[in-house]
């Protein structure tokens, strides 16, 4: 697995993994108004996405030419993207691209980074040392979606 920095070019393939992402590995957590309404609203602001792509640092985790998943971190340390294609899923992707993030978080100096991760990115997260804040629903074109805000200090 190659993981490198990600680009504006990169954007339909991230996309792409994204959607399989939201559709197979988050099923058992959101049902499938749920899903659709975050993948529809995500899928359907590609500048916004451009505009992640060029303002935070994101990474893609390559298999070959495939992106086995994507994460990003803002300049406040806020991981706002982590995606795993459900193909690659549990074969240590998205601790391989936090670890990428926190490396990064720790060189531009911050002292702790933070998500709002959906329920099925929880464990994950909570694997990689990160803690619950608090629980949340987020409205998503009128349909409620639950996450949690999560902090890893990094002291």
């Amino acid at each position: 697995m190659l993981i490198r920095r990600a680009g504006p070019d990169d954007l339909a393939a991230l996309q792409s993994c994204f959607f399989a992402s939201v559709s197979v590995l988050a099923a058992p957590h959101y049902t499938p108004e749920q899903r659709r309404a975050w993948v529809e609203r995500a899928l359907s602001d590609a500048a916004s996405w451009r505009e992640k792509l060029v303002s935070n640092t994101v990474w893609h985790a390559l298999e070959g030419d495939v992106v086995a998943g994507f994460c990003s971190l803002t300049h406040a340390g806020l991981v706002d993207w982590l995606f795993v294609h459900p193909a690659f899923a549990r074969k240590g992707v998205a601790r391989a691209l936090l670890e990428q993030a926190e490396t990064m978080a720790r060189y531009e100096g911050l002292t702790r980074m933070d998500t709002f991760a959906s329920l099925a990115a929880q464990p994950v997260f909570a694997a990689c040392g990160f803690t619950l804040d608090y629980r949340q629903d987020v409205d998503v074109n009128g349909i409620k979606l639950e996450n949690a805000h999560m902090v890893r200090e990094l002291g």
